[in-house]
């Protein structure tokens, strides 16, 4: 059993579930690709947050906080901003690089 399976047992996914997302659109928008695994969590759940301490965005999000899309280049442009205080890089750096 997998994690979003194990997930479901504990928190059932709302009914009836989020739109269906075109995923390509998405990754072309923010210039990267997205795991597999968060988009299967975001098809099952859609958007939200737990007891504000963990949010899940998504795109077209009903709130715009919450959207991924609209979120990720504030977000972006802050840790790039804030990259020479931190031993990490801004973005991702592919594999092999």
């Amino acid at each position: 059993m997998n994690e979003l399976n194990r997930l479901q047992q504990l928190c059932p996914s709302p009914d009836p579930s989020p739109s269906p997302i075109e995923w390509t659109a998405v990754e072309n928008a923010l210039g990267t690709q997205l795991p597999s695994d968060y988009k299967k969590l975001v098809e099952r759940y859609g958007s939200g947050s737990s007891k504000d301490f963990l949010s899940v965005l998504q795109p077209n999000a009903a709130h715009e906080a919450l959207d991924i899309v609209k979120v990720t280049p504030g977000a972006r442009s802050a840790v790039e901003k804030m990259s020479g205080r931190w031993p990490v890089a801004a973005r991702p750096v592919a594999s092999g690089a």
